[in-house]
This record gives structure tokens, sequence and C-alpha cells, in this order.
């Protein structure tokens, strides 16, 4: 699918099939005028969501992420405003990138697991929506690129 080879049309969701692996760099680029729900089919075998697969898009609803992820890329799902609810982030994932979830419109909870070792520059910016609130679980290492500063485990002070 090319870019804009639906652009201004009024399909309502986009299916990622179980057999497919990963999602990768724009893969689903021709959907970005569009407002669409995103849905994984289970089993999913996606395990990672590449750079900017999913940014700039109208993605609407909830998004549940395929249980056997292992890495959120570079501004995977930047720029998604309308999407809602608690935002869980699957066992596996090991990375959450830079820009991940930049100014998207979660407004329930962010859940992660202790697998989670890195999460990127600004991988949660303007997320001002998110309600409760945010444990660091004892492996996560933060690097911020900007500033040089890092935030270890607990373990290591």
């Amino acid at each position: 699918i090319r870019n804009d080879a639906i652009f201004n049309t009024n399909f309502q969701n986009i299916i990622v099939p179980s057999g497919a692996s990963g999602v990768y760099d724009g893969d689903y680029d021709a959907f970005q005028s569009v407002e669409i729900g995103l849905k994984f089919e289970e089993p999913s075998q996606v395990d990672i969501v590449g750079n900017n697969a999913f940014d700039n898009y109208k993605l609407t609803g909830t998004l549940s992420l395929p249980l056997l992820m292992t890495s959120l890329e570079s501004g995977a799902f930047q720029n998604n405003y309308s999407l809602v609810g608690d935002l869980i982030i699957p066992n596996g994932v090991t990375v959450i990138g830079d820009y991940s979830f930049q100014n998207c419109g979660f407004d329930g909870k962010l859940q992660y697991s202790s697998s989670v070792r890195e999460i990127g520059i600004s991988a949660f910016e303007n997320c001002y929506k998110f309600t409760g609130g945010l444990v660091f679980q004892n492996m996560v290492c933060l690097i911020s690129k900007k500033t040089k500063s890092k935030i270890f485990p607990r373990s290591s002070w």
C-alpha cells in the first residue's frame, strides 16, 4: 500500500493479521489522513513496531498491543491524539523508544513490567491525561541524550 493510497476514505479499522511478524517504518502510511481503529489479531506474532510505523495517524479508541511484543521503536505511535484508555506495555517489551507515544491522548493508567530496561527521550512527552502514579520498576534505566543524565536502578545506588 503506497502513501495516500486511501486518502480521504471512510475505512474504520486497520487489522494487522496474526501471521504478521512486525510492523516497520511507516508500513501503513496510507492511513495517516483517516480516523481509524487499530487491532492486532490474536494470537499475534508481531514482536516489533518499528520507527514511525503509526506516527501522525488519527488512531482512535483504545490500543491493545500484541502480547509477544518486545520492542517499540522511535516514534512508533507518536502524535495519535485520539487514543484513549489505559496503555499496557506487554511483559516482553524491553525498550520503549524515543518519542514512542509522544503527544498521545491516553486518559487511563500507564502500566509496564520490570522487563522494560530503557525508556527513550520524550517517550511519553505531552501525555498529560494519564491517571494514577508512575512507578519506575527496579530494573529500569533511563538515559537522556539531551542532558546526559542517568537514573539507575535503586540497587546500584
